[in-house]
């Protein structure tokens, strides 16, 4: 896990792995947090949110543009999420992180396109992982409500319609 712009700078580095210039990077990064309604959510796990999913965003990307910026090019890929779309109850900080990930990677974009860096982000709906276990396990009942699941579904649907990005 990077742990501020210094442990980003060092990932990057000079070269990829070894093979040659710099030019491909993924930013993955994904917490979810705590479920709960918006006033009850603490401060403690909204900073943590924010500083994983989008700060770390935030520091590998300006990393990563200055080596590109120095190799003439590249691309980033950002992971989102469909919260990064639309709202999602008692998700707050996730919500908030995932928004402002698709806010940087447009910025960035719009930055740095002419200078032959392309950054774009995917936007996934509910995939079966920890994470989403997790979420089943905070929620009331277990699992999420139908209305959850199927907005996920939908959204799914349109990021495969649309080709895998957002």
């Amino acid at each position: 896990m990077i742990n501020g712009a210094f442990g980003a700078a060092g990932q990057v580095g000079g070269e990829d792995a070894g093979h040659g210039v710099f030019g491909l990077a993924d930013n993955l990064p994904g917490i979810e947090g705590t479920i709960a309604p918006f006033p009850d959510q603490t401060e403690e796990n909204f900073d943590r949110i924010i500083s994983v999913n989008l700060k770390g965003v935030f520091l590998c990307l300006r990393a990563e543009i200055q080596q590109m910026a120095k190799t003439g090019g590249g691309a980033i890929v950002n992971l989102a999420s469909v919260a990064g779309l639309f709202g999602f109850a008692g998700l707050s900080p996730y919500v908030a992180s995932k928004h402002g990930v698709n806010g940087l990677t447009k910025n960035a974009a719009l930055e740095y396109g002419k200078a032959g860096i392309r950054v774009n982000s995917v936007c996934p709906g509910a995939i079966d992982t920890r994470m989403l276990d997790s979420l089943a396990e905070q929620s009331s009942d277990g699992k999420m409500t139908s209305h959850e699941m199927h907005r996920s579904d939908a959204s799914d649907r349109a990021y495969r319609h649309a080709g895998g990005s957002c």
